[in-house]
Formats: C-alpha cells, sequence, structure tokens
C-alpha cells in the first residue's frame, strides 16, 4: 500500500473533536462525583450516630411497645364479675366499640387512682 492509503487510513480513524469533548467532560464529571463519596459517607455516618445516640429510638419504641400491649392485654370489656372476656380485637359492631372504650380503654388509659404493689409507709 502506498502513503497515501496510509493517510486515508488514518484519516478514517480520527474522532470528531466534539465528542472528543464530550467525553472528556463525561469523564470529569464521574470523577467529581467519585471524590464527593467519602463526603457522602460521613455524612451518612453522622446522620446514623445522631440518630442512635441522640433520639432515643430505644426508648421510644420501648415505651410504644408497653402502651400498645397494655391496651390489648388490660382494656377488657363484656364483664362477668370481675373478668373481661373480650379485647379491642374482638369489638365488632358500634356497640361493642362503645362498650370497650367504656369499660376497657377508659379505665386503662385514665385511672382515677395511683395503683400500687405495696403499702406505702405512711408519714
Amino acid at each position: 500500500e502506498s502513503s497515501k492509503a496510509r493517510e486515508q487510513r488514518k484519516g478514517d480513524l480520527s474522532v470528531p473533536q466534539k465528542a472528543y469533548l464530550k467525553w472528556v467532560k463525561k469523564q470529569m464529571d464521574l470523577e467529581q462525583a467519585c471524590l464527593e463519596l467519602p463526603f457522602t459517607i460521613l455524612l451518612l455516618f453522622a446522620f446514623s450516630a445522631f440518630a442512635i445516640f441522640s433520639l432515643k429510638q430505644d426508648i421510644i419504641y420501648s415505651v410504644e411497645h408497653a402502651i400498645e400491649e397494655d391496651i390489648s392485654h388490660n382494656a377488657n370489656f363484656a364483664f362477668s364479675e370481675y373478668m373481661g372476656h373480650k379485647t379491642f380485637q374482638d369489638v365488632h359492631s358500634y356497640a361493642d366499640f362503645w362498650s370497650w372504650l367504656r369499660l376497657g380503654y377508659l379505665p386503662v388509659v385514665l385511672q382515677p387512682a395511683w395503683a400500687y404493689s405495696e403499702r406505702r409507709s405512711e408519714d
């Protein structure tokens, strides 16, 4: 082959400058995104530490769970003598709801007096 053919082949392998600059800009943007990654990870760890140590979500969950358990196990209605036979899961009508609210829920939530497991000493 002649040098003219080589020159023509060389011209066919060239890349337009616009496409090359677009590729370079894309690569620089990707590099910039990678350089921002450590700051993003630091921000994630800072938020996680704040959520764990400052908000005390384990305590909040424990209190919420205790309230839910108290209402589900102690807010009974449909009494015979001193035993309530139904819980809030057994409410199937309006009358059941109002009976559960009056006889089960309100006495658990709005207790008229403090309950103690042992007698307090008189001062």
